[in-house]
């Protein structure tokens, strides 16, 4: 979810980082009411896939995170770090 101040705030299954948080071996997402926040002020629109999100800034940098195993990513491969192209 994106608010009107443009924060980015995730939750629910993380298992390969999609959530652009770190990845926590066993957790029960479904149990959890957790909601994390992104630390940025620039995103204005998100797109989730299955195991995969981008964000896109007011820039037009576009921002990567989760499983990349077809290529969702940009990067081919499944790599938890943010990635600007």
């Amino acid at each position: 979810m994106i608010s009107v101040y443009f924060t980015v705030y995730t939750l629910g299954n993380n298992a390969f980082g999609q959530c652009g948080r770190s990845i926590v071996p066993g957790e029960q997402y479904s149990a959890s009411r957790l909601i994390y926040t992104l630390e940025r002020d620039d995103i204005i629109k998100a797109v989730c896939g299955h195991d995969h999100t981008l964000l896109l800034t007011k820039e037009g940098k576009l921002l990567s995170f989760g499983l990349g195993s077809d290529g969702q990513t940009g990067l081919s491969v499944f790599v938890f770090y943010f990635v600007w192209f």
